[in-house]
């Protein structure tokens, strides 16, 4: 059901990333059992937490 609070919405993005970056990624993403779109919406999720995370600590230190 499109639009459920389960599912989220997909976007499509065409990036460019340098050719040993995605090497890697293609590597990491095989070894996960991932398809690279996947793999890459992975870790950007993990690295947008983390900033939140952080941007939360630093707000409420001050």
């Amino acid at each position: 059901m499109k639009g459920s609070s389960k599912e989220s919405y997909k976007e499509r993005l065409c990036i460019t990333l340098d050719s040993d970056v995605l090497e890697a990624v293609r590597r990491l993403a095989a070894a996960d059992d991932r398809p690279v779109s996947s793999y890459i919406n992975r870790c950007l999720k993990l690295v947008v937490m983390k900033e939140a995370e952080e941007s939360q600590k630093d707000q409420s230190v001050s």
